[in-house]
C-alpha cells in the first residue's frame, strides 16, 4: 500500500512564506546595508591619498623626477628625504611630524619653462544633497615652504562631476613665499558651494626662471564636515 504525504495545510503554507520573507529581507539588509554606509565620504577624515609622500620612491638628490602613488604629476615634481643635502634638514621634518619624506617642485623643466606640479582628484559620494543646501564644509591644511624666488602655491579647486568650475567659487588659494627651508601652516575652510561633486588639490610652484624650483610641501589634509 502507498503512503500518500498530505499537502502542509494553508496555515502552514502562510508561516513557511512569512519566514521565508524574513530570510530574505534579512539577506537583502546585510548586502545592502554596509554598502551604503560604506558609500558616502566620511567626516572628518583625511581625503588626500599618500598625504605626505610617504609611499613611493625618493630621489636620491632631488634632481630626479620619481612616480608618486596616488598622485599625478607634471614637469619634474619629486620626492625628497628630509636632510638630502641642500634641501629642509630632518630636525625641520621632526618639528611637526613630517615623516622621512616631503614634495618637492623640482628643477625648472626648461623645455616647458615650468616647475612641477601635482594633482589628486577626490570624489565626494553620498553628500550631494547636504552639498547643495550649504551644509557641508570643507577643510585644507598642509605644510609649505619656499626659498629664493619661488612661491608655493596650494590649491583645493571645487568642481562639479564633469570636472567643471562650480558656479560662485573657484575653491581656496594658499601661497607661500620666502620662508626659506622652514616649513609654513597652511589651514583655510568654506561652505562647499551648490553642485560640487569633485575636489582637485594642486601642488605647484612658479616665480623661477632657471635652477631648482624650492617649494616643498607635506602633511596634505583634506577633510569635510557637516553644518549645523
Amino acid at each position: 500500500m502507498g503512503i500518500h504525504l498530505s499537502d502542509p495545510t494553508p496555515r502552514r503554507r502562510r508561516a513557511r512564506r512569512a519566514a521565508l520573507s524574513l530570510a530574505l529581507i534579512a539577506v537583502a539588509a546585510l548586502a545592502v546595508s554596509p554598502a551604503t554606509a560604506a558609500s558616502a565620504t566620511p567626516y572628518g577624515s583625511n581625503l588626500v591619498r599618500n598625504p605626505g609622500a610617504q609611499g613611493g620612491s625618493a630621489s636620491a638628490s632631488g634632481n630626479r623626477a620619481v612616480d608618486i602613488p596616488h598622485w599625478d604629476t607634471f614637469a619634474n615634481m619629486t620626492v625628497v628625504r628630509y636632510g638630502t643635502s641642500g634641501f629642509p634638514s630632518t630636525r625641520k621634518g621632526n618639528s611637526f611630524g613630517g615623516g622621512s619624506k616631503f614634495f618637492s617642485a623640482g628643477p625648472l623643466d626648461t623645455g616647458l619653462g615650468q616647475c612641477g606640479q601635482a594633482e589628486q582628484v577626490i570624489t565626494l559620494k553620498g553628500r550631494g544633497s547636504l552639498i547643495d543646501s550649504g551644509r557641508i564644509r570643507v577643510h585644507l591644511s598642509g605644510r609649505v615652504a619656499a626659498s629664493g624666488p619661488a612661491t608655493a602655491h596650494l590649491d583645493l579647486f571645487f568642481r562639479d562631476s564633469r570636472n567643471h568650475q562650480v558656479n560662485g567659487s573657484n575653491g581656496i588659494r594658499k601661497t607661500v613665499e620666502g620662508s626659506g627651508s622652514t616649513f609654513r601652516s597652511i589651514s583655510s575652510s568654506r561652505v562647499l558651494p551648490d553642485d560640487t561633486r569633485l575636489l582637485r588639490i594642486k601642488l605647484w610652484a612658479d616665480g623661477v626662471s632657471s635652477g631648482y624650483c624650492k617649494a616643498w610641501f607635506d602633511n596634505l589634509r583634506v577633510t569635510i564636515s557637516r553644518v549645523a
